[in-house]
Order: structure tokens, then C-alpha cells, then sequence
């Protein structure tokens, strides 16, 4: 049995992010043990996803620490002499080469922070940019000179620490012609899709099937629908307070983290254009973004009578349940979106999915499954939220093809055969 350390920022902060390596140590490829290493962990409590963790300070964290974070890492790794390292969302250029160095390595890219100093591949105009990064292509998204020429810099540094990987993965073709256009070898960049992974309820829990049915497994937790519309895994995590604070179906659900690139400005605007009567609108998630998406739905409250909940951050498994009582999944994104796996998530529950056709999301959204839709434009925003929450059957009948899309191409035997080739050819490099 071999061991592969994972290696992450954080542990307990949810995320797509998370939910991807949370998803590799309950089901690893075969004949590979599981490790894990964070900076930081949050409530972990005794979810058996998560194998035992050791926290090294600094992990993931600010330049200024990375030096002490390098010491700390080898002292454990050397220690633990993993066959493989499986480096997640940790950046610090420094601790990546020493990481290169030493041990055969594996990089996930689920974001851009490697190929892009700026907001993620999108113009201040919501255009793509399809520049190569510079100090003139970048000083429309980034004023200063010096932050500028820092970023830069930083951006080189990391994707030349990439490129020492023995293998580099992404979750989608778009991140993968990224990553190819920023310069990386195609015989190191391959795609490994993800899937719906849904915490174990406990040790036994179940997994869900195209078919509604449940499957022994302990990657999922049962996903037969109970009364509600909430699966009997996760309605107990809906009562009490958080219970209390969601309206009744139908609403619409938009969720993700409360930043600008996530578009949610937008979801606000259009909600208020919804005709009488229109349904509630759900905002999960948490970000600095909160307090002034609160005051716009304030103010654009008399446009209508149905109301915006803001839950703040909620976890995974609330998540589920939310999904799962949606009349419909929102994702106004504006950046370009490495994948959208809530999107995913969704579609795999059979809930429909309108969102913003940019970066990955296309591979999995079109008009056969969902409702795509151009990044920041209220007013088309609004036309199809109306069209999808009125034309129920029309809604179910494209959920029901994204939902056997998702069963056929984002697939947990995919992905574990796929990471397990991914491995073995690191190793051989």
C-alpha cells in the first residue's frame, strides 16, 4: 500500500475546492493510502471522510510565512516519506519547489491564480480577456504599478513551481486549455473530472444512483427523497433555527461565496423584476460582499412581495437540502467559472440549473439540460427565471436530462480510475 500525502490550506471551510479532496480520501485509487496535511482545519468533528490530519502552521497561508511553512512540512514529510504528494489549493511558490524537489508530485489547478494576476480571465466590462499576462494587458483590472508588477512576478513564480510537477489535473478542458496557453507541457496537464460527493452521514451511509435508488457505500449519504423534497439524511440538519429561517417551495437558490465575480448583484436586480407572484429568493453563503447585496435587496424590496433570505454560510450537507428543495439552482457568475460543481450537484439531484455560460460551465449547461444564460445581463436573467419557474414540466424534463448527463460523465468510478492513472504515471516520471 502506498501512501500519498494530500496536501491543502484548510480543512472545514467547505468549498467546491474541499469538496474534491474530500471526495479523493474517502475513496482513494486503489492501493493508495491516504494522508492529509493542512494550515488550518475547522469543525471536522468525526466525519470518517477525513483521516487523521496534522496541521503544519503557515500551510497555504501568506508569503511571510512561507519559509517557517517549508521547515515545518519537511520535518513532517521526510518523516512520513509519502510515495506521493497531492498538492491542492497551496500556492506558495517556495514550498511548491521544495515540495518538487524532494517527493514525486501532483497538482490539482482548480482556480486561476496561477495564470491570472487578476480577477479570474474577466475584464472590468464582464468581457473574457484572452491576453497573456503583462504589465500592459493587465493594467486595465489592476491600477497600480507596483501591485502590478508584484502580481506578476508572483504569477511567473507560481507557474514556474507548477511546472516542475510531475503531473498537473483539472477538473475541466477549460482549466486544462488555460493552463496549455499559459505554457505548461500537454503531456502533464490532464483532466479528471469531479463528482457529486456528498459527506457520509455516518460510516454506512448510501450512495445515490441515476436510478433514485440507494447503494451500499460510504461516499454518500441517502438521497431518496422524503417528505419536502429533503433526502431523510439530511432533514434533520434543517430543523431548529436554520429550519425556521428558509421559506417555504418554491424559491430560488443562489449560492456560493458573496464576492462580485459570483454575479449575485445581478440574481438581486432580476428577482425584483419577477412578476407577481414570484417566488422567495435563497442566498447561501458568506463573503464581503454581504452587508451591500443585504442593502440592494433592501431597497429593491417594493418591487415585489417575495422575499430574499440570506442564510450565511452553511455547510455541505445543508447544502444538500437546500438543493434538494429548490424549484431551481441560480449561479450568475461573471468570472470565468473553472467548472461550477454546484451546478453539477444540483443536476445530479435532479433539481434544474440556470447559470451564466462562461468558462467550464459549458461543458456540463445547455439548452438540453438547463438554461445558459450571458454574465451580466438583468434583464435576460430575469426573462429565464421567470420562463423556468413557470414552465415546470419543461423545468423537470431538462433536470431529468442533466441529470443522466451528469451520471454519465461526472461519475465516481471515472474519477478515482482517472486519478489512479494520474498517480502511477507521477510516480514513473
Amino acid at each position: 500500500m502506498k501512501t500519498v500525502l494530500h496536501v491543502n490550506d484548510t480543512m472545514g471551510a467547505g468549498g467546491g475546492s474541499e469538496q474534491f479532496l474530500r471526495s479523493l480520501l474517502d475513496a482513494p485509487p486503489r492501493g493508495w493510502r491516504p494522508r492529509l496535511a493542512v494550515g488550518r482545519a475547522g469543525a471536522t468533528g468525526n466525519d470518517p471522510s477525513v483521516p487523521p490530519l496534522t496541521l503544519i502552521k503557515g500551510l497555504g497561508g501568506r508569503l511571510r510565512q512561507e519559509a517557517a511553512a517549508v521547515r515545518r512540512f519537511l520535518a513532517f514529510a521526510e518523516h512520513l516519506q509519502p510515495r506521493l504528494v497531492h498538492v491542492h489549493n497551496v500556492l506558495q511558490p517556495a514550498l511548491l519547489r521544495t515540495m518538487t524537489a524532494r517527493f514525486a508530485c501532483v497538482m490539482t489547478i482548480q482556480d486561476h491564480r496561477c495564470f491570472c494576476p487578476g480577477p479570474g480571465k474577466v475584464l472590468p466590462n464582464l468581457e473574457i480577456c484572452r491576453a497573456r499576462p503583462s504589465h500592459q494587458a493587465c493594467q486595465t483590472c489592476l491600477k497600480d504599478r507596483s501591485y502590478r508588477s508584484f502580481m506578476l512576478s508572483l504569477v511567473a513564480e507560481r507557474l514556474d513551481a507548477i511546472s516542475r510537477m510531475a503531473q498537473v489535473t483539472t477538473l475541466s478542458r477549460y482549466m486544462q486549455s488555460e493552463l496549455l496557453k499559459a505554457g505548461l507541457s500537454p503531456e502533464k496537464v490532464s483532466v479528471v473530472a469531479p463528482y457529486p460527493y456528498w459527506e457520509p452521514a455516518n460510516s454506512t451511509g448510501s450512495s445515490h444512483t441515476r436510478s433514485g435508488k440507494t447503494e451500499a457505500g460510504r461516499n454518500s449519504i441517502p438521497m431518496s427523497k422524503a417528505a419536502g423534497g429533503v433526502s431523510e439524511g439530511v432533514a434533520k440538519t434543517l430543523r431548529g433555527e436554520f429550519q425556521a429561517s428558509i421559506p417555504r417551495p418554491p424559491f430560488v437558490l443562489g449560492a456560493g461565496r458573496l464576492v462580485f465575480s459570483k454575479g449575485f448583484h445581478f440574481l438581486i436586480r432580476a428577482h425584483a423584476m419577477l412578476p407577481e407572484p414570484a417566488p422567495a429568493l435563497v442566498v447561501a453563503g458568506s463573503g464581503p460582499s454581504r452587508e451591500s447585496l443585504e442593502e440592494q435587496a433592501r431597497t429593491l424590496a417594493r418591487s415585489n412581495s417575495a422575499p430574499v433570505v440570506f442564510t450565511g454560510w452553511i455547510d455541505h450537507r445543508d447544502m444538500l437540502g437546500l438543493l434538494q428543495r429548490a424549484a431551481l439552482l441560480a449561479i450568475p457568475s461573471t468570472w470565468q467559472e473553472p467548472l461550477g460543481i454546484t451546478g453539477i450537484e444540483a443536476l445530479s439531484l435532479g433539481t434544474p440549473v440556470l447559470a451564466s455560460q462562461v468558462g467550464g460551465m459549458g461543458e456540463w449547461l445547455d439548452d438540453t439540460v438547463g438554461w445558459p444564460v450571458p454574465p451580466g445581463d438583468a434583464t435576460t436573467l430575469a426573462n429565464t427565471l421567470h420562463e423556468c419557474v413557470t414552465r415546470r414540466d419543461e423545468a423537470r424534463r431538462r433536470a431529468a436530462a442533466g441529470q443522466q448527463r451528469v451520471g454519465q460523465f461526472f461519475t465516481k468510478q471515472a474519477c478515482v480510475t482517472g486519478m489512479g492513472v494520474i498517480y502511477d504515471r507521477a510516480i514513473d516520471t
